[in-house]
């Protein structure tokens, strides 16, 4: 049993759901789009699967590509607060702030 001190505790604010869909987005200040998979879904975050190549590091702002993809995926801006890399791709755990 876990003493107090060493509780484990959840990070999200709050449940995740799978989604499957793709997302087109860009890094903050940049012009290129690139494709990403939504693995899960909240409502104040989304889990992305990227190539490790086009992976934006830890800190770094996301935007959707358009206006059209945010309006259909529920945001305008977010915040890289995790990555995992595995081989050729990485996993990027992205707060919504707008």
């Amino acid at each position: 049993m876990l003493s107090q001190a060493h509780e484990i505790r959840e990070r999200r604010c709050s449940s995740r759901w799978r989604s499957g869909r793709d997302l087109r987005w860009r890094v903050r200040r940049g012009r290129i789009a690139k494709t990403a998979e939504i693995l899960e879904r909240s409502l104040n975050g989304l889990v992305l699967e990227v190539t490790r190549a086009d992976a934006p590091a830890e800190g770094q702002y996301v935007l959707p590509a358009d206006r059209r993809i945010g309006d259909r995926h529920g945001f305008r801006e977010g915040i890289v607060r995790r990555r995992l890399n595995d081989g050729r791709r990485s996993v990027l755990y992205v707060e919504i702030l707008a």
